[in-house]
């Protein structure tokens, strides 16, 4: 029994030999007919797990499939190796068992076409696309580390400040593409081992250039607790990015969200439509002031009381940090 194929006749063969119950048999043949019994349950498992197997190998050509790194709604995302150089990447897998939402291949389309025009040092980089067998996949820089959302909270207001600022480059590089990234939140934020902020999956990203209104299916598509207030009312701008962007600054240098962990949808978008966040001076008293209008101001509820645009806004944090020593939280 060399193979699960091997295992799979032999237990064809056997089926009629143990097709006597085994409570007849002799005491010195039971073990016999017990094995023989056992056969056919042996050998479709092993067949089973071998199929599964080939199957994971086989589904991007050139790479080898390893373990699952994360999962979403529409797909799967496993660390991968590329077979000629061993070289590691991940690689993110549309779903192909049913039900599938509609737009999933039309999102993945859209954001490889995005990705391809995107190289910056705070960006995962798009190494390869394709689709095999009608599969479709995409072959992703693998970055070592832990998500924000598993770092939080921040140790000192230094880091944090870096952080900020690592994302604001980022970000202000990517609006120059005119790439809107819609779904800004510390999932989709990785840490690296050298402290390195990088930013992830653009499933849900748009052009600039494309009408900015949208469908309520698309408008929802993303995190309700880091969404600005014009996207709940189906409307995305370049600002958009900077009311997330500033949420996320806020938790980093404060160590609190300022949209609570726990609520339901509707008491979430209550307050991202209605309520202003404590200032995070209130919360953390060593952030300069001049920080804590910057981060206001990219949460302020109205689009056109933020930043002209994400330059702006990195032109100004950076003069608001300067001067500003590293401390730590209190």
């Amino acid at each position: 029994m060399k193979s699960p194929k091997a295992l799979l006749l032999l237990a064809c063969l056997s089926a009629s030999l143990s097709a006597e119950p085994v409570q007849a048999a002799p005491n010195h043949q039971r073990p016999l007919l017990i094995a023989l019994v056992m056969v056919p349950v042996l050998g479709i498992a092993a067949w089973r797990i071998s199929a599964r197997s080939r199957k994971r190998e086989e589904a991007i050509p050139g790479y080898t499939l390893q373990e699952e790194l994360g999962r979403g709604a529409t797909a799967v995302v496993h660390a991968a190796v590329h077979n000629a150089t061993g070289q590691a990447y991940a690689i993110k897998l549309l779903k192909s068992e049913p039900p599938m939402e509609p737009d999933a291949v039309a999102r993945m389309r859209r954001e490889i076409k995005l990705m391809r025009d995107l190289q910056h040092p705070g960006i995962v980089s798009l190494c390869d696309f394709g689709e095999h067998r009608g599969q479709h996949y995409m072959v992703l820089e693998k970055v070592s580390g832990r998500t924000l959302r598993d770092t939080l909270p921040i140790p000192t207001l230094e880091q944090g400040l870096d952080h900020v600022q690592s994302l604001l480059e980022a970000m202000t590089y990517a609006h120059s593409k005119d790439v809107i990234h819609r779904d800004l939140k510390p999932e989709n934020l990785m840490i690296d081992p050298q402290g390195k902020m990088r930013l992830l999956d653009f499933g849900f990203s748009r052009s600039a250039q494309r009408n900015t209104f949208e469908t309520m299916d698309n408008s929802v598509a993303g995190t309700p607790a880091y969404m600005a207030p014009e996207r709940l009312m189906c409307h995305t701008t370049p600002a958009s990015d900077q009311y997330s962007l500033g949420l996320i600054a806020y938790e980093m240098l404060t160590g609190r969200p300022a949209i609570p962990h726990g609520l339901d949808v509707a008491a979430v978008i209550t307050k991202q439509m209605q309520e202003i966040p404590t200032s995070p001076k209130l919360l953390n008293e060593i952030i300069p002031e001049s920080i804590d209008r910057f981060v206001m101001k990219l949460i302020s509820k109205k689009p056109e009381d933020r930043f002209e645009n994400m330059q702006a806004a990195l032109e100004e944090f950076l003069k608001a940090r300067t001067g500003t020593p590293p401390l730590a939280h209190r």
